[in-house]
């Protein structure tokens, strides 16, 4: 689980295509940029996890909604992927993968019913514009903190998970950090990073909220602004 140092090829590279803050969240003096992607787990771990202490609290959030081939719905367990892509000196399209963290979703959001507003069904205007022939396609996206914004989180491999158990039946993996997010006044969140056996952390430290989040401004970025190299 350590970090690879094998160059990739970014030619033809394609971004990642959730978006995890407005903007790549870069750490002053780094050329790092983090971003992440929905990696969706099979149902087998939720039947494999369920004997597990402190499964029951959690197990109807560990969730995202997928759909068999004749459109039924069906609830399975989700987690985000987040690297970190750093350039390689003096190179222009090769670079080394220096952080990664597998992310239990309910670290970022674990309020289910806003996940389905934002991904269900809803109405959208239609018969619009001089022809009467555009829609409005009405897709909003949900921004969330980006787990490789925490310095801790920054290099190496880590998976934050739920389960405070986890080392006790998968035997390469150690207890690093117990990440605390606020829902509320003198309320928590709990939840467990691990890493590789080997680079665990001795002792265990505590993070209470060190998610990096930007300050949010309720109005929306201009869509469709062009600009011109000219001055009015």
């Amino acid at each position: 689980m350590y970090p690879s140092t094998r160059p990739i090829d970014r030619s033809g590279f394609r971004t990642l295509s959730a978006r995890c803050e407005d903007q790549p969240y870069r750490r002053p003096g780094s050329d790092r940029r983090y971003r992440g992607q929905e990696d969706r787990t099979n149902a087998e771990w939720q039947c494999r996890a369920r004997d597990r202490p402190g499964f029951q609290h959690y197990a109807a959030m560990w969730k995202i909604r997928v759909c068999d081939a004749a459109t039924r719905p069906l609830d399975i367990r989700g987690f985000y992927l987040f690297v970190c892509l750093e350039q390689l000196p003096q190179t222009s399209n090769q670079a080394i993968l220096s952080a990664l963290a597998v992310v239990d979703g309910n670290v970022l959001n674990d309020d289910f019913d806003l996940y389905l507003s934002i991904t269900g069904e809803r109405t959208k205007r239609i018969g619009l514009g001089t022809f009467s022939d555009g829609v409005d396609r009405a897709r909003p996206m949900l921004i969330f903190a980006n787990p490789l914004g925490v310095p801790e989180l920054g290099h190496g491999a880590s998976m934050i998970h739920a389960d405070h158990a986890l080392a006790a039946s998968i035997s390469d993996l150690a207890l690093a950090f117990v990440l605390k997010r606020s829902v509320g006044k003198d309320s928590f969140h709990t939840y467990y990073c691990y890493r590789h056996r080997r680079d665990g952390n001795d002792p265990i430290r505590e993070l209470v909220d060190p998610f990096p989040t930007p300050l949010r401004d309720t109005r929306t970025r201009p869509r469709g602004r062009f600009t011109l190299p000219f001055t009015l």
